[in-house]
């Protein structure tokens, strides 16, 4: 076909959502592994309210 190719909205948030999951994943891995929320923030590149956020949805807090 040789033509462009387009960046649909679902693609694109189906790697929004394929990104985010991953770095959920690193949280909860980083917690686990019994690093603090202000380190686990800190390293993530992300406030301490997200971390905690995502530590309640998996139950871990």
């Amino acid at each position: 076909m040789g033509g462009q190719v387009l960046d649909y909205e679902t693609k694109v948030i189906f790697r929004q959502g394929h990104e985010e999951g991953i770095e959920d994943g690193k949280v909860i891995a980083r917690f686990e592994d019994g690093m603090s929320i202000d380190a686990i923030a800190e390293k993530s590149k992300v406030s301490v309210e997200e971390v905690k956020s995502v530590l309640k949805k998996e139950g871990l807090i």
